[in-house]
């Protein structure tokens, strides 16, 4: 349903704000446009801009550059009124601010739409290649995403997530890419986190899937993604070496491990030495390593030794580095603005210390991620999963890989979900601080 065909009055808040933004996009677009839907259309607008409170969208600006359409509205007194109208509802441009309620209503417009996203089976699938779409290891991390969610819904999802992981594969397997792939450390970690989240650690099946995660570590702690004969065996024994799935570190995995009950602490060791100069860490199969940073981050930011302050702070200016004046970090794939990495600089800068450089970036990233936000609650498609042949050993050096992107926008969803909800706790532990210290006389 177009914003045209809504109901002016239900639209609130920052969804009455991306109604209006995708319409006058849509009306730009347009091209030769009817005098009668044009009419009804910009008649919406003035309606929804008086019905709601939007702050992030001045109309005039947005309709300025239309063009001959421009020039179409303002030969016509009655269009003419129409926008004036809408420009004084919606006033001057204002960036949005650390709102709690703008925040809530951003989260459960996310939530809302991965709760609709899965399939009639209830799996979440993206990253779509000649081996299938991505089900198990993606709703492993939809499902780890959506615990953080204070949402009855995005709870039931969860647990409904785990139900349907340990129906798939043998009772002491992993679980993998999707059915026809064999299982990895990658996706068998976000499935382990999931169950840690939901209280399901200690059951058989998830005992099993450390087991089996296990096995993966190499020799220093690191973890790799594949086992060679399980890897050959679905291959039919591939001409040429698999050192580069099998036997070399993937620290975007480790990472993902480091906060796996039993094995973490093993990890992190080997990961507080991968940090590269420049503060961040380099993914294998990531093209931005905002991904990979940002989960060393928050795995190394917990625990208790005498660099993590120093990890921390590195990886903190890193992420700062990143965030552009627009508030987006690019893709550096595409050089766009990017929801994906944005996102992985909010957690990474969630956990720097509170200077204004970082908090400035914080929140200016924040914002951004606001106003990106789709109609439907998604963030436009920003992941870009890398797909080295199996003998690379040094993704960051190779040339000419392969790239998937989460072209149904899932996987970059659930990573700004998380970021929000991180955000939104830390908003809320900054809104209690000074109340603790009033009651506690300090």
């Amino acid at each position: 349903m177009s914003p045209a065909e809504t109901d002016a009055p239900f639209i609130s808040g920052m969804h009455g704000a991306r109604a209006l933004v995708e319409l006058t996009l849509r009306l730009r677009n347009a091209g030769s446009v009817d005098r009668e839907s044009l009419a009804r259309d910009l008649t919406v607008l003035g309606r929804v801009a008086q019905a709601v409170p939007v702050r992030c969208v001045n109309l005039a600006d947005r309709l300025s550059d239309w063009g001959h359409l421009w020039d179409l509205v303002l030969a016509d007194s009655q269009y003419g009124a129409v926008v004036t109208e809408c420009s004084e509802a919606l006033g001057p441009h204002e960036p949005c601010e650390r709102d709690s309620d703008v925040l809530s209503q951003s989260i459960a417009a996310a939530v809302n739409f991965l709760l609709d996203a899965r399939n009639r089976e209830g799996w979440w699938q993206d990253f779509s290649t000649t081996y299938g779409a991505a089900d198990e290891w993606v709703t492993a991390y939809v499902g780890s995403a959506l615990t953080s969610a204070d949402h009855s819904g995005a709870q039931r999802a969860a647990r409904d997530a785990w139900r349907l992981l340990c129906s798939r594969r043998e009772a002491d397997d992993g679980w993998g890419y999707n059915r026809f792939v064999p299982p990895d450390a990658d996706s068998t970690a976000w499935a382990l986190r999931l169950a840690q989240a939901i209280g399901e650690s200690e059951t058989d099946r998830a005992r099993a899937a450390r087991r089996f995660l296990n096995q993966h570590l190499l020799r220093g702690n690191a973890v790799t993604t594949y086992l060679e004969d399980r890897l050959r065996a679905f291959a039919g024994t591939p001409p040429g070496s698999l050192d580069g799935w099998c036997r070399t570190p993937h620290d975007c995995v480790t990472a993902a491990v480091a906060e796996v009950t039993e094995i973490g602490d093993s990890v992190g060791h080997y990961l507080q030495k991968q940090q590269q100069p420049d503060g961040a860490w380099n993914g294998y199969w990531w093209f931005d390593d905002a991904y990979t940073t940002a989960l060393a981050t928050v795995a190394l930011a917990k625990r208790d030794n005498r660099r993590r302050r120093q990890i921390v702070q590195a990886a903190a200016r890193w992420a700062a580095e990143r965030i552009g004046p627009d508030g987006a970090a690019r893709c550096p794939l595409a050089d766009l603005p990017s929801a994906f990495a944005t996102a992985a600089c909010v957690r990474i800068l969630l956990n720097g210390p509170p200077s204004g450089g970082v908090t400035e970036s914080l929140d200016s990233a924040a914002r951004w991620l606001f106003d990106a936000q789709r109609l439907n609650g998604s963030w436009l498609s920003s992941a870009y999963f890398a797909f080295p042949a199996p003998s690379v050993t040094d993704a960051c050096n190779a040339v000419n890989v392969p790239s998937v992107l989460d072209s149904d926008g899932i996987f970059t969803t659930a990573t700004v979900l998380n970021a929000l909800t991180a955000y939104q706790a830390a908003m809320t532990d900054e809104q209690s601080a000074p109340v603790a210290a009033a009651a506690s006389g300090v």
